[in-house]
């Protein structure tokens, strides 16, 4: 994939302006996701492409692949928890375990503590489509993925199953390594520790972000595990080390936009 990246980026900076000035309001108008690409972590680097095509998360598409290559391995409909019964027909969830319960569990604590801080006021969800668990490319809880863009970003009134949704998880994510990047706790980081890794911590836990000198086995399980995924997806894993920046980010809504903008009809 690492080689992918290298030949398919100049193509995608080069229309990606084009792409930008034609998005509009084409979303606004209720246009269905595209159809997946080419399937699995491919359409992972895809997407993380035409993110950095707009100059936005320098290296993304590599972190992106590779954070999705440890969650799910590529499969964006499965996920883990307790079925609320009502998930879509076409998810899959690994059950029935003490993980999944806690999963579950995890999944209504943080909607609830959201719900405290003004997220998702006027949701028209009930708490059985946020409680499964977490699911998609990226293994997010859905309170963490549609806070994308804050409490007036574009997932505030959406459904809480569009973790599984490709373009709209890989706004999730995007946004996510954005709020990590620009958080004290990594511009408190040394200059140096501030990289890709850190970002990857955050993934697994806020707590972790500063945890450069690795002082829980939780933090070296993360760094073995991202290094795994990225020898796994062709990367060169020393991307890890690399030096994380928001670079031309342009909110969340505006990236929703320009991405389904690429694929209209």
């Amino acid at each position: 994939m690492a080689a992918k990246a290298n030949t398919a980026v100049l193509a995608l900076a080069a229309v990606g302006a084009l792409a930008l000035a034609a998005s509009g309001s084409r979303r606004s108008q209720g246009r269905a996701p595209p159809a997946r690409l080419g399937g699995g972590l491919d359409d992972v680097w895809t997407w993380g492409m035409w993110v950095e095509s707009l100059g936005a998360l320098p290296g993304f598409a590599t972190f992106a692949a590779g954070a999705a290559k440890t969650e799910s391995g590529g499969n964006n409909l499965g996920g883990l928890g307790v079925s609320q019964g009502v998930l879509p027909g076409n998810v899959s969830l690994h059950t029935g375990s003490n993980l999944a319960q806690k999963e579950a569990d995890a999944a209504c604590t943080l909607y609830n503590g959201a719900r405290g801080r003004g997220y998702y006021a006027d949701n028209p969800y009930d708490s059985r489509y946020w409680c499964f668990g977490s699911g998609g490319w990226f293994g997010l809880l859905p309170a963490t993925g549609l806070s994308a863009g804050g409490t007036k970003g574009p997932f505030q009134k959406a459904s809480p199953f569009l973790v599984f949704d490709p373009i709209e998880s890989v706004v999730m994510i995007a946004d996510f390594a954005k709020r990590v990047i620009k958080s004290k706790a990594f511009r408190d980081l040394p200059y140096g520790e501030q990289n890709w890794l850190a970002v990857r911590r955050g993934m697994a836990a806020s707590t972790l972000v500063p945890d450069y000198d690795e002082s829980t086995p939780r933090s070296v399980k993360v760094r073995e595990r991202f290094h795994d995924a990225l020898v796994d997806i062709g990367a060169d894993p020393d991307f890890m080390w690399t030096r994380a920046e928001v670079g031309d980010y342009p909110g969340a809504a505006g990236l929703l936009d320009f991405l389904y903008g690429l694929t209209a009809a």
